[in-house]
């Protein structure tokens, strides 16, 4: 039986409304095939937001050409931090798999750490960022003299359309004549913009939505998920919050881990929700032996609403901040995911440039540009093929009546 629920009716209504509107205008779609039949782009061209463009690159026109510039240092730092980011994952993958590690962006997905991404926070940040991402290509693009010949929107599916896209294309004749400079600024700048909107983002946290937070909220002990079944966290329910351990209050995180601190492996410990108790007879920890250890991760420090705080105001504040939690988050990722060193990203464009440059008629070492290239988009296939496994399997199990 699907899931149901506001969000979750209003996913199943975007797919069907974005389905129909293929449909209807699919002669007018250019079709890319990524992997198919799995994953595919349907692109629309337009010239919608061109004199947008066109505005705003002239009438500030010095000042994006050295932003584009100063998104060059930005763009190769991102590039060798993602690509040490994503081996370190593969290594960290293969000694200890999970299909945490490798979840793709969805929405009405759960993120441990991080909370859940429902559909609207979903579609409306995902939005926004993609818009950033390639308006700053255009702007850049045309300060530095390069037209843009067409922009337009999309979409890319997975199995079912999806991801809602928009694309600026400059002038590839344009781009091929441009410095060297100019074209790192190009690349660099969706990336770049995407960064610098997590950065704000960041700082609005800092100065605004965490001062406001602490006149609102306080703290409510933690929450966790259990790593496995062969841990004594076994015993705790499903939406357990830890507020009580051996008598002592626990209101975060912190103070969890200052407990724990005074256990011993094989000692029982009881831990409250402030209602129910639970008796759970720790094991040794895995990575140091003389600790106590109840098999448990994903911590999430809970909060509640303090008394003589309206809670409709409250909830109204908290969509707002969450909206720009998930915002500043989505934002960081595709800015970051776009400089990995692949051939289809803006860092693989800036990668390939580079190599070109560096090693020109070199044979070894271009080959060696596209081997880096294809090392990474395996990375990339071979997380995306475990997680589809990791959903599909327990559905097979189910349908077979074998779990």
């Amino acid at each position: 039986m699907l899931p149901i629920g506001f969000n979750w009716i209003s996913l199943y209504l975007f797919i069907i409304l974005l389905s129909v509107l293929i449909y209807i205008y699919r002669k007018k779609l250019e079709f890319q095939k990524i992997l198919p039949p799995l994953i595919y782009l349907g692109l629309f061209r337009t010239k919608l937001g061109i004199n947008f463009i066109d505005k705003v690159s002239k009438k500030y026109k010095e000042f994006i050409k050295i932003y584009g510039l100063s998104g060059i240092g930005f763009g190769f730092i991102g590039m060798l931090f993602i690509a040490y980011l994503m081996i370190k994952t593969i290594f960290y993958f293969i000694s200890k798999p999970s299909p945490d590690l490798v979840k793709p962006l969805l929405p009405q997905t759960n993120y441990p750490g991080l909370g859940f991404l429902n559909f609207w926070y979903f579609i409306i940040c995902l939005f926004v960022v993609i818009i950033i991402h390639e308006f700053s290509h255009g702007i850049v693009a045309k300060a530095n003299g390069i037209k843009i010949k067409k922009s337009g929107i999309g979409f890319l599916a997975i199995l079912v359309p999806l991801f809602p896209l928009a694309f600026v294309e400059p002038d590839e004749n344009d781009m091929k004549k441009a410095k060297d400079h100019v074209k790192y600024s190009v690349f660099a700048a969706g990336p770049f913009s995407n960064l610098i909107t997590a950065g704000i983002i960041s700082l609005l946290f800092l100065f605004i939505f965490m001062p406001l937070d602490s006149h609102v909220l306080q703290k409510d002990g933690v929450t966790f998920s259990p790593i496995n079944d062969s841990y004594p966290s076994k015993i705790l329910p499903s939406n357990f919050t830890l507020r009580i351990m051996n008598g002592n209050n626990i209101t975060d995180l912190n103070s969890f881990i200052k407990q724990m601190q005074f256990i011993n492996p094989k000692e029982t410990v009881n831990l409250s929700n402030g209602t129910t108790d639970y008796l759970l007879n720790t094991v040794p920890n895995p990575e140091d032996s003389s600790k106590a250890f109840i098999g448990v991760h994903n911590f999430i420090n809970e909060v509640k609403i303090k008394e003589g705080v309206n809670k409709t105001g409250y909830y109204i504040y908290k969509w707002i901040r969450d909206l720009f939690k998930w915002m500043g988050l989505i934002s960081f990722a595709v800015g970051i995911m776009n400089l990995l060193p692949m051939s289809i990203t803006d860092g693989g464009q800036m990668f390939n440039l580079m190599f070109s440059r560096i090693f020109d008629k070199n044979k070894f070492a271009q080959k060696v540009g596209i081997y880096i290239s294809f090392f990474f988009i395996l990375i990339m296939i071979f997380f995306l093929v475990y997680w589809i496994i990791s959903i599909i399997s327990p559905l097979i199990l189910i349908i077979f009546g074998l779990i």
